[in-house]
C-alpha cells in the first residue's frame, strides 16, 4: 500500500501530478502485488479476530514506509549516507525499550559468528541498499520510485525460487509480470 499513499499525497507535497497512466501502473502491480503474496489463495481464508489486527498493522506499517519515502525526498541539502546512518541509528534506539520490556536482551545470547552475521545483515543488506534505494529517490520522481518498491517482493519470489527451490504458483508468476509489466509501461 506504500506506492498508493505516496501517489495520493505525492501532489500535494511535490506538485507531481496524478495522470491515468500511473493510476492503471500503480493498480495493476497493488494487484500484481495481491498475487505474488498469496494473501488470495484459497489456503489463506480462515476468518479470526488476528486478521483485523494484522491488517491495521499492515497498514500502519504502509503508512511510516510511505512516510519515510516522502521525508527523504523532501529533505534536501543533506547527504544520503548521513540521512540513512542517522535513520537507521535512531531505528536500533527505538527498539532497546521495546527488548528491554520484553525482556529479549537478557535472555539472548550471541555467538560471535551470528554477531558477525548480523553486522553483515545491518551494514550490507540494509545500510547500503537503504542508500542506495534513497540516493536514487533524489533523481527520480518520489511515485515512480514508490512504485519500484514493489520489486522487492518480486525478487525475493524469484531468489527463493532459484537459490531454496520453493515452488514459485501460477498465482506468483502472473502477480510477477504484472508487477513488472506495470513498471515498464510507466517507464
Amino acid at each position: 500500500m506504500q506506492p498508493v499513499i505516496v501517489l495520493l499525497v505525492s501532489p500535494i507535497l511535490f506538485r507531481e501530478s496524478i495522470t491515468l497512466r500511473k493510476i492503471a501502473c500503480v493498480v495493476v502491480a497493488l494487484f500484481g502485488m495481491m498475487l505474488v503474496s498469496g494473501i488470495m489463495s484459497p489456503s489463506d481464508t480462515v476468518q479470526g479476530v488476528g486478521n483485523t489486527k494484522g491488517v491495521l498493522l499492515g497498514l500502519g506499517a504502509a503508512a511510516l514506509y510511505a512516510a519515510v519515502v516522502l521525508l527523504n525526498k523532501k529533505i534536501v541539502g543533506v547527504p544520503v549516507y548521513e540521512k540513512t546512518i542517522v535513520q537507521l541509528l535512531s531505528a536500533s534506539i527505538s527498539l532497546i525499550p521495546y527488548m528491554l520490556l520484553h525482556g529479549a536482551l537478557h535472555t539472548y545470547e550471541l555467538k560471535s559468528i551470528q554477531l558477525i552475521l548480523l553486522i553483515a545483515v545491518g551494514i550490507l543488506h540494509t545500510g547500503i541498499a537503504y542508500a542506495l534505494y534513497f540516493s536514487s529517490v533524489e533523481h527520480l520522481p518520489v511515485q515512480t520510485a514508490a512504485l519500484f518498491s514493489y520489486i522487492d517482493p518480486v525478487t525475493a519470489v524469484l531468489l527463493s525460487a532459484l537459490f531454496l527451490h520453493e515452488a514459485m504458483t501460477p498465482a506468483g508468476m502472473i502477480g510477477s509480470v504484472m508487477i513488472i509489466g506495470a513498471l515498464l509501461f510507466l517507464n
